[in-house]
């Protein structure tokens, strides 16, 4: 969770979750100007090929957010959002309020 240099004070946030590395779960949270930003992952583990990793996700009124999936191989549930293929990743532009991503990737080592 950063700060989006063309909305200073988190009015714009770039979620991107690094997710691997031995993390298997993070919660986050940033109390900003505009409230608190939240960000829960779950990363949960496959026998064989991608894991599912479950988020969610909290923008605070009057704010926007780019929510990057890194590495996502399928969207399971997007929760209303759009996402487009970038760079090898999915990433999407949400407003304010909680939303539930549910997506499969393969964790970094």
């Amino acid at each position: 969770m950063d700060t989006d240099e063309s909305g200073p004070g988190f009015k714009r946030i770039q979620i991107k979750p690094e997710i691997g590395g031995g993390l298997t779960w993070l919660n986050a949270r940033y109390h900003s100007l505009y409230g608190d930003v939240q960000v829960n992952w779950k990363a949960i583990p496959a026998e064989a090929g991608d894991s599912r990793i479950q988020m969610e996700v909290t923008v605070p009124h009057n704010a926007r957010a780019t929510v990057t999936l890194l590495h996502a191989s399928e969207l399971l549930a997007a929760d209303g959002a759009t996402f487009r293929a970038m760079d090898g990743a999915m990433c999407a532009e949400v407003g304010s309020g909680r939303y539930h991503f549910e997506y499969r990737c393969r964790l970094a080592e």
